[in-house]
C-alpha cells in the first residue's frame, strides 16, 4: 500500500503507514538477517534503487536488521512499514526507512544474500521476487494470492495477470 491513511495494520504508535507484506511460501523458515549485511536478505525501492555496476561499485541495498524480524516462518507473513521509524522505542516493528512512489514508476525487489562477485568485483545477489506497483489511489493495496503467485518476477505489463487491487474494506 502506498498513500496509506486508513488501512490496518497500524504501527506501534497508532499510525497507518505505507507498507509491503512479504509471504514465505516455502516449507522452511526464511532467515532475513545474517551476521553481516552481505549475509542478509535485501530490498531495493525508491531510496535504494537497483545498484549501478558499470563503475565497479556494488551499490547499496537496504538489508533486514533487528531481532523482531530475523525470520519469516514457513507459510508466514511479515508486514514491513515503508517509512522511517517514528520513535526509537519501536524496535520490535520492522521499518524500511524508505518508501515507494505511488505513480507506478518503480518496483520493489527482494534480493537474496550475496553469493559471490562478478569479474569486476561487484557483489552478486539473486532476485527472489520483484513487483512493479501500478499507479495506486490512496488506501488501495495490490496483492498476489499465495496460492496463485505467478512468476517470481512480474513485469509492469503482466502485473494485472497475477495481482488484484484491494480497495478499502475488501
Amino acid at each position: 500500500i502506498t498513500q496509506n491513511d486508513t488501512q490496518e495494520p497500524a504501527d506501534g504508535v497508532g499510525k497507518f503507514r505505507d507498507m509491503v507484506e512479504i509471504y514465505n511460501s516455502g516449507d522452511k523458515a526464511l532467515p532475513l538477517r545474517g551476521l553481516t549485511p552481505d549475509d542478509s536478505v535485501a530490498l531495493t525501492g525508491e531510496a535504494f534503487p537497483v545498484p549501478e555496476t558499470d563503475d565497479g561499485s556494488p551499490g547499496d541495498f537496504w538489508t533486514f536488521r533487528g531481532a523482531a524480524f530475523a525470520t519469516i516462518p514457513a507459510r508466514g507473513y511479515l508486514v514491513l512499514f515503508l517509512n522511517n521509524r517514528p520513535d526509537p522505542s519501536q524496535w520490535c516493528e520492522p521499518y524500511s526507512g524508505f518508501g515507494l512512489k505511488d505513480d507506478g514508476s518503480e518496483p520493489i525487489t527482494l534480493w537474496g544474500p550475496v553469493t559471490g562477485t562478478d569479474e569486476d568485483g561487484n557483489k552478486i545477489r539473486e532476485k527472489i521476487d520483484e513487483v512493479w506497483l501500478p499507479p495506486l489511489p490512496k488506501d488501495v493495496s495490490l496483492g498476489r494470492k499465495p496460492e496463485d503467485p505467478g512468476p517470481a518476477l512480474v513485469t509492469p505489463e503482466d502485473t494485472f495477470k497475477h495481482f488484484r487491487l484491494y480497495p478499502p474494506g475488501h
